[in-house]
């Protein structure tokens, strides 16, 4: 389930990095909110992909090296 959330909120980021992106091509003279609206897509566009794109490579980094999960489990309790 969890890596079902993270592929969604790696999508939803790509959506809007490319909504932001096509905002900025397609007005050439932008008036009240959509001056600002393309670049806040594109931030927020940027920060779920990371979030999800980060995700994804630690759970494969520890599903690959689990040896290691467990001995820092270990030394947890």
């Amino acid at each position: 389930m969890k890596r079902k959330t993270d592929i969604w909120i790696l999508c939803i980021g790509l959506i809007l990095l490319a909504a932001g992106l096509y905002l900025i091509r397609i007005d050439s003279d932008p008036v009240g909110i959509l001056r600002v609206l393309p670049f806040v897509f594109i931030g927020f566009g940027c920060g779920l992909f990371g979030h999800g794109m980060g995700n994804i490579v630690s759970q494969r980094a520890l599903k690959e090296t689990s040896d290691f999960v467990r001995l820092c489990l270990f030394k947890l309790k």
